[in-house]
């Protein structure tokens, strides 16, 4: 029965693995919902466990948007996401990468707009603002262009900088599979 049950997560990871490895930067770009990126780890033993860990993101926005903390818009331009002031550390802005790419920490998408907000002005606000003063605090013409889904965790990518950086200039983003199944 163990047997049985250790071959059926097995199974389970890879089929998980394939249905997802035709992912690309293309698709991402396109706009097509890739929002869970994920390595399944499976687990064997006396006790047999499934988990998912995300993977590392980095963007490209039309204008330096660095500096300025980001929202979620659905299509219709309605505000579906945002922090609290006091979810802002120091660890939520993004690293500055080679070729304009930045380092995702926050959780961005292609739905992710910007505050006129600096991470240090939102910080000390008393209050989360209401999503009408969010929407009339959006800049202008700031948008994200390409999200890329890396082959690695975003402590992985925090811990071996250079290592994200060799893979934008070598020009293979998006070929590597984002769905690697590990199996512990």
């Amino acid at each position: 029965m163990k047997v049985q049950f250790t071959t059926a997560i097995s199974v389970m990871a890879a089929a998980t693995a394939f249905m997802f490895s035709c992912l690309s930067k293309e698709k991402v770009a396109a706009g097509e919902s890739v929002d869970a990126p994920i390595s399944v780890h499976a687990h064997t033993g006396a006790t047999t466990s499934v988990s998912a860990i995300p993977k590392a993101r980095i963007y490209k926005t039309s204008v330096d948007c660095s500096g300025f903390v980001p929202v979620q818009i659905d299509a219709n331009g309605k505000l579906i996401s945002f922090p609290a002031p006091t979810d802002i550390t120091d660890q939520s802005v993004p690293l500055p990468l080679a070729g304009g790419y930045l380092l995702d920490r926050r959780g961005i998408s292609m739905n992710s707009r910007f505050t006129t907000w600096t991470w240090r002005e939102y910080r000390a606000l008393p209050i989360a603002p209401l999503a009408d003063m969010i929407k009339s605090n959006l800049l202008e013409g700031a948008y994200v262009t390409e999200v890329v889904v890396l082959p690695m965790t975003l402590d992985e990518a925090l811990a071996d900088t250079a290592a994200v950086n060799r893979l934008i200039v070598s020009g293979k983003l998006g070929v590597a599979d984002p769905y690697t199944p590990v199996v512990e």
